[in-house]
């Protein structure tokens, strides 16, 4: 399939809010036959109330056939930056070798990461998979971990960090921990040393800097 300067235009009559998308383009290739496909993507998208202006793009080999509990990643790669409204945003997702299959699941590191910066809030998530196995009723990923850090109008700092192994069934549409999936454990870490998250104090209630309380906790599965 190929797609060359494609345009979308949506307008709400109420509030006045316009987002269009320029300059679209696609080409892809097979994207469910055995081997990934070659897909190719770049964007524009502009907007008023709020203001955006964004360019995406995404480029590699990509395979969905979920009739087939099937779907793989081959040199796969995106990203999308710009700004919304007073703020300016980056997000970005690389897969760099992924196969799952009714049979075999197999897979590298897997990154997907979101920066939020403006005058009043900042946001960065990052999340990471890594060691994927088993098959797509028994999919095992030796470890997630999920990264956050919030500035809200740098007056409170939350920060947050979770590692854990999980196990899923795309069959039944289920992922979760061993643990929320009814496999034993032999020793259940204490939650309150294990959950993460952390916050800060008010800025003002002890300084012209926020204070952080107990900077950061980390959360693993065993």
């Amino acid at each position: 399939m190929s797609v060359e300067g494609a345009q979308l235009a949506f307008r709400d009559e109420a509030s006045g809010q316009e987002l269009n998308v320029v300059e679209a383009n696609l080409k892809t290739g097979r994207l469910d036959s055995a081997q990934p496909g070659p897909v190719s993507l770049s964007l524009r998208a502009t907007g008023k109330n709020p203001a955006v202006d964004l360019r995406a793009q995404a480029s590699g080999a990509l395979r969905l056939d979920f009739s087939r509990q099937s779907f793989g990643f081959d040199g796969f790669a995106a990203v999308a930056k710009g700004r919304v409204g007073s703020e300016t945003l980056a997000v970005e997702f690389s897969a760099p070798k992924v196969e799952v299959t009714a049979a075999r699941g197999q897979g590298a590191e897997v990154k997907a990461s979101i920066q939020l910066r403006g005058p009043q809030r900042s946001l960065d998530a990052r999340a990471r998979l890594e060691g994927i196995q088993g098959n797509a009723r028994a999919l095992a990923l030796s470890a997630l971990e999920l990264e956050l850090r919030r500035v809200i109008r740098r007056e409170y700092t939350v920060k947050g960090r979770i590692s854990t192994p999980v196990q899923g069934n795309l069959d039944a549409r289920t992922l979760g921990t061993a643990e929320d999936l009814g496999e034993p454990r032999a020793r259940r870490p204490d939650a309150s040393a294990e959950n993460s998250g952390a916050l800060a104090h008010r800025a003002g209630e002890g300084g012209s800097r926020p204070a952080e309380r107990g900077a950061r906790s980390r959360g693993e599965a065993r």
